[in-house]
């Protein structure tokens, strides 16, 4: 159900953007800027994942950086592929860097918080039982005795 949701409120938003542009421009106009923007937007994409490589390849960047920086520029790139005016713009917003260094931090430390609760909520236990070395002693690692 979440995802009809999502997909409805897609559908919705983009239509109205769409519209609003063409009321502005004219249908023509808008549908040329909507092409426009996500041949643009996929290439300066591309063009950034490579910049990014190079950068990697001369060690000028961390790892971590790098994986973010690819991810949320080919992140961008699929939504520039995506039709409409808003995903392009918001997709434009992940491949150009200054505001794919602020989206970063926040992805940054929302998977962090998100890795946290996965790894607590699945970590094993650390108590391995209670162990007889003879009949008199017995070890139990919970007591630490």
């Amino acid at each position: 159900m979440p995802l009809v949701i999502f997909l409805f409120t897609y559908f919705v938003t983009e239509a109205l953007a769409f519209y609003a542009v063409a009321t502005w421009i004219g249908v023509g106009w808008a549908l040329l800027a909507l092409f426009a923007l996500m041949f643009i937007g996929g290439a300066f994409g591309f063009s950034q994942l490579s910049s990014i490589r190079r950068q990697a390849a001369r060690g000028q960047i961390s790892a971590p950086r790098v994986a973010g920086d690819l991810g949320l520029t080919f992140l961008g790139v699929l939504l520039n592929a995506a039709p409409g005016f808003v995903t392009s713009a918001f997709g434009l917003l992940l491949i150009f860097p200054p505001t794919r260094a602020f989206f970063r931090g926040l992805a940054a430390g929302k998977l962090t918080k998100i890795g946290t609760q996965v790894y607590a909520r699945s970590r094993p236990s650390t108590s391995y039982g209670t162990f007889t070395i003879d009949e008199d002693t017995v070890i139990d690692e919970d007591r630490r005795e």
